[in-house]
Formats: C-alpha cells, sequence, structure tokens
C-alpha cells in the first residue's frame, strides 16, 4: 500500500511569484555593398525587466557597435517556448538554427526566476531528485528507441507536480514524464 502511494506522490505546488515574465525578440538583418545578405534572430527571456537569458545582437560587442558582423552571410535563429511554470520555476524549449553550415540544436530549461539561472532538479525538488533521476536511468535502459537520446539531470521541464526529463539528439527532444 505505501509502495502505490509513494508511486503517486508529486511535488507540491511552489508559491507564485508576483512578477511577470516576458519573451521579446530582437533582429538583424543588413545587405552588404557585395550583395551578401544576413539575418540575426534571437528570443531573449526576462523577469521584471531583469534579463534572464539574453545575448547580445551580433552588431554589439561587449556594448560597442560591430559594423563587422556579417562578414560570411547566412541566417541564424534562437527561439523560446515557455511550455509552463510552476511558483518561481519556468520551463522552457530553446531551439536554436543557422544556415551556414546548417546546424540545430534543442534544449530544454527550467529557469528559476528568482536567480535568473537554470535551475537544478534538487532546486525543484531535493527530496525526489535523485529518486526521479533514477527512475528515468531504468527507463532508458529498458527502452532501446532511447538509446540514441542525451539525457542530462537537469535538463527537465516541470510538469503539475511531476518533472518531464528532455533526451536531445540534434534538434530533436524526446521527453519522459517522472512521478
Amino acid at each position: 500500500m505505501l509502495l502505490l502511494l509513494a508511486a503517486c506522490l508529486h511535488t507540491p505546488p511552489h508559491d507564485p511569484v508576483a512578477g511577470r515574465w516576458h519573451v521579446h525578440t530582437e533582429r538583424r538583418e543588413r545587405l552588404t555593398h557585395d550583395g551578401t545578405w544576413c539575418s540575426w534572430e534571437a528570443e531573449n527571456l526576462s523577469y521584471e525587466g531583469r534579463p534572464v537569458w539574453a545575448v547580445e545582437p551580433p552588431d554589439v560587442v561587449d556594448g560597442e557597435h560591430n559594423d563587422d558582423w556579417c562578414t560570411v552571410g547566412g541566417e541564424a535563429a534562437r527561439t523560446i517556448d515557455v511550455v509552463a511554470q510552476d511558483g518561481p520555476f519556468l520551463s522552457t524549449r530553446v531551439r536554436t538554427w543557422s544556415c551556414c553550415p546548417p546546424a540545430e540544436t534543442l534544449a530544454c530549461v527550467t529557469w528559476d526566476l528568482r536567480t535568473a539561472a537554470p535551475a537544478r532538479l534538487t532546486d525543484f525538488d531535493e527530496k525526489r531528485a535523485e529518486g526521479r533521476w533514477t527512475r528515468l536511468q531504468r527507463l532508458v535502459a529498458a527502452n532501446p528507441t532511447l538509446a540514441d537520446y542525451v539525457f542530462a539531470p537537469d535538463a527537465f521541464l516541470v510538469d503539475a507536480g511531476h518533472v518531464r526529463f528532455c533526451g536531445v539528439r540534434g534538434g530533436e527532444a524526446r521527453e519522459i514524464r517522472v512521478k
């Protein structure tokens, strides 16, 4: 009976935060004198006006204007999809890509809005973190279709008191919910 009850337990909801988060886009485009086209776009995440995850545009380097940012041409972008929030923990999927050479990455990141840093699984729920990671490893070992995915203990998304670990293979992800 206790074993069944333990399987149903989840992390209790965290206290809500007072502030609001915001995703905004920075974009730069340029056609050089020799006809080379460049574009750059990145979504940035902020909380109460304070950057949580932001990147400097390519035409700004260390706060200085950079006229030479478009030397090879091509396109690059980063998007942030907000998935869920539990109190101060905001889960996102972040995708980056570029055309030249073609490359795409995907990462699952849960942010602690109080610190403006990626959260660790132990930050979200210290009591259940180790057990969840152990259960995930057993699930992955038992499922050969997950062998090519890379899972990390802190690559997770919050899910109504549960956790979805995010395994990544190139620009593709598999999410596994672990109680």
